[in-house]
Order: structure tokens, then C-alpha cells, then sequence
């Protein structure tokens, strides 16, 4: 029961590490593409 419990908090670290870069990863590219939408509608 000890060693379940144990893999399912470690389970949930692991996704919340995940979730954090996939989340910064995520915000990268959406800041990016407002970025470069921006440039093209100046250009026009």
C-alpha cells in the first residue's frame, strides 16, 4: 500500500513538472505568434 501510494505522489510530481513547461512552451508560442501577427499588420 506505502510503495502505491508512493508511485502515485510521484506520478503527480512528474505531471506537474510536466504541466509547467508545457505551459511556459505554450505561452512562448503564443506571445511569439502575437509578435510577428503584429509586424505583418504594420507592414500592411
Amino acid at each position: 500500500m506505502l510503495m502505491y501510494q508512493l508511485i502515485i505522489k510521484l506520478n503527480a510530481h512528474v505531471e506537474q513538472q510536466y504541466m509547467k513547461k508545457a505551459y511556459s512552451k505554450v505561452r512562448l508560442l503564443t506571445v511569439f505568434n502575437i509578435d510577428t501577427s503584429f509586424l505583418q499588420s504594420k507592414k500592411q
